[in-house]
């Protein structure tokens, strides 16, 4: 888990109803009202893209490769390649 000033952020498997190898991992980071949020998971659909995986750009080791970046508001990037094969990189600002 990464500690930023702005509170953590983590990469997380989930188990449940409808979840399966394809979109069980995912990202979350503390708001800064103190709220879980869910930021990215693989299966989510961002317009007319559905994530396949994700990597994050920054990664520091004993911290899970999750810390925020490029800003002192605490955002974080990734490398997300989508089911119908393009890939972006994504700037996700945590509120």
């Amino acid at each position: 888990m990464a500690l930023p000033a702005t509170g953590p952020i983590f990469l997380a498997s989930v188990k449940g109803t409808g979840v399966n190898s394809r979109n069980n991992t995912g990202l979350w980071g503390l708001d800064s009202r103190g709220f879980i949020r869910q930021l990215l998971r693989n299966g989510d659909v961002l317009g007319d893209y559905t994530v396949k995986k994700f990597t994050l750009l920054t990664s520091v080791p004993g911290a899970f490769s999750a810390t925020r970046s490029f800003n002192n508001a605490g955002g974080v990037t990734a490398f997300v390649s989508f089911a119908n094969r393009p890939q972006a990189l994504i700037f996700i600002g945590i509120p």
